[in-house]
């Protein structure tokens, strides 16, 4: 991807620690309510199994080497934003006012030019510090909820 203009901001998140916890814990959560539950032991065997499954497919996901996956976000102040994922074309998008930094996690929404929206989660340990306050405070001068 080339070097926009007035170049801000550049950044590849990696993998973290803060996400694989926040994983782990929604799943174990939603595996007690749902042994609380007062429903049937099928239906409580269906939800358990759903459950266990999905936390395996995202911790999975979460862990694997996200060479090919990972995304590099790029904001360039006259070029505006644009990402790309793994080895795929860049991506110029708009920034939507949905997206949210607060100090623990960044969720960035895009929508790209054929309409489609694209999220992204960067937990603050996946990034630099000096990368992560950079995020929010672009966030913070473009009045998108920094």
């Amino acid at each position: 991807m080339s070097e926009p203009s007035g170049l801000w901001l550049r950044i590849s998140p990696d993998s973290s620690r803060l996400y694989l916890g926040f994983l782990t814990a929604a799943h174990v959560l939603a595996l007690i309510g749902s042994l609380a539950a007062g429903v049937p032991g099928l239906f409580k065997t269906v939800l358990v199994i759903a459950i266990v499954g999905s936390c395996y497919i995202q911790l999975r996901r979460a862990r694997l080497d996200r060479n090919e996956t990972r995304p590099l976000i790029v904001y360039g102040e006259q070029d505006g934003w644009s990402f790309r994922i793994g080895a795929g074309p860049p991506v110029h998008a708009d920034l939507l006012a949905s997206s949210v930094a607060i100090r623990w996690i960044t969720i960035l929404h895009f929508r790209t030019a054929e309409k489609r929206i694209q999220s992204f989660v960067i937990p603050r340990d996946s990034v630099s510090p000096e990368e992560y306050r950079r995020l929010r405070m672009i966030l913070k001068i473009a009045g998108k909820n920094g």
